[in-house]
């Protein structure tokens, strides 16, 4: 066997025509044809090649099928409903030696030239297991398959290509509109925003962010152990920990969610028994406990987790996802916790300890301290 690949010599299309060269039987099946890889072999084809091609997505070119059928070569069209035929299989035989070039080429330019692409080149010989299994595929193929003679049995294929390829130059431009209008992440921007927030307010101040979060954590504690019997009583603990969250987010709305100060504290309860583990599993399971409770949300849950494993847990919120979006970040749902489930929340705060790391931050509630930083500098109207 040997290994085949455009990035040296031979390329997949140099192999192709050596063998080529000497096949008396040639079969290749691919997902995709067009012209640009075509006309790297088309001069080099012997008589009645057999090939058996793929229509899935409309990217084989239909011109292409054409050139085939005019030199007399077979061509099936090949398509399974509910699947995609998607082999890059070339098989070569020279007497009773087998050739079979099979790996990530298409018949395209790209595919035989271009492209970084890895094929196998096994050589057998006739009869053999692995030919053998080559023309039990071709069967199963060629059940799946249409033989094309002409125009009739092409214009059914033209047509769809033809209209999915308007509709598709349409939505490549739109695509491609949108994209330049999205802001490019450069990671050296973000070490600049970041030695920006450290000359501005990051040391003296993220200190006592820190003690605050301290004090925090005792609260938090305190009110587990509490005996709270009413959304009053709850208030009366909540108020101080709301405040030193500095978060109007976490007092908005409080006397709707005090209502539900049961669930709410045993999620704190939760999140402090469960501080060392998966951030996805505390976080999924602590977002069911608060599910039901009205207008306490992401934001409230996060600070309360980043409050007992600052390392780990990172904080969620508008501000913070605003800022990630700006810097050309991927958008993340809104943190409604119906949408921001356990596995955005793990995407989320993955990229978060990746941030932290590559800006060598203290913890994640540093991250959070710089994004709404950045918020408030270059987002906030």
């Amino acid at each position: 066997m040997q290994i085949i690949t455009n990035n040296r010599r031979p390329t997949h299309s140099r192999v192709i025509n050596r063998l080529l060269d000497s096949s008396e039987e040639t079969v290749i099946c691919v997902a995709f044809l067009k012209n640009s890889g075509l006309d790297f072999i088309i001069n080099r084809l012997p008589d009645n090649c057999t090939f058996y091609i793929g229509t899935d997505y409309y990217l084989t070119e239909p011109s292409a099928i054409k050139k085939l059928i005019k030199d007399r070569h077979t061509v099936y069209l090949t398509k399974k409903v509910q699947s995609t035929f998607h082999p890059k299989i070339y098989y070569f035989r020279q007497g009773s030696d087998i050739s079979i070039l099979t790996g990530s080429a298409n018949l395209t330019g790209g595919g035989l030239d271009t492209n970084f692409e890895v094929s196998v080149l096994i050589q057998t010989k006739k009869g053999s297991s692995i030919d053998k299994e080559f023309n039990s595929m071709i069967e199963i193929y060629s059940s799946n398959s249409t033989l094309i003679t002409g125009e009739l049995q092409l214009s059914q294929y033209e047509r769809e290509f033809e209209t999915y390829r308007k509709k598709h130059k349409k939505a490549d431009k739109e695509f491609k509109d949108e994209i330049e209008s999205i802001h490019k992440i450069d990671l050296t921007l973000l070490d600049k925003f970041f030695r920006e927030y450290l000359r501005e307010v990051g040391g003296a101040r993220f200190k006592t962010r820190v003690n605050d979060y301290k004090e925090i954590r005792k609260l938090l504690n305190r009110i587990t152990k509490a005996k709270i019997n009413s959304a009053n009583n709850f208030l009366d603990y909540y108020e101080d920990i709301a405040n030193s969250f500095y978060s109007s987010d976490l007092l908005r709305g409080k006397t709707f969610f005090a209502k539900g100060y049961k669930k709410i504290i045993a999620a704190i309860k939760f999140i402090k028994d469960n501080k060392t583990k998966e951030p996805n599993f505390v976080y999924s399971k602590a977002r069911n406990l608060i599910l039901s409770v009205d207008r306490f949300g992401v934001n409230g849950l996060t600070e309360i987790m980043n409050t007992y494993n600052p390392i780990e847990f990172s904080v969620a919120n508008r501000r913070t996802l605003k800022s990630l979006a700006d810097l050309g970040f991927v958008e993340f749902p809104k943190t409604n916790k119906k949408y921001f489930d356990g596995e955005s929340y793990t995407q989320y705060n993955n990229l978060i300890k990746e941030i932290g790391i590559k800006c060598k931050a203290n913890d994640l509630g540093q991250v959070d301290h710089f994004l709404s930083w950045y918020y408030d500098k270059y987002l906030k109207d």
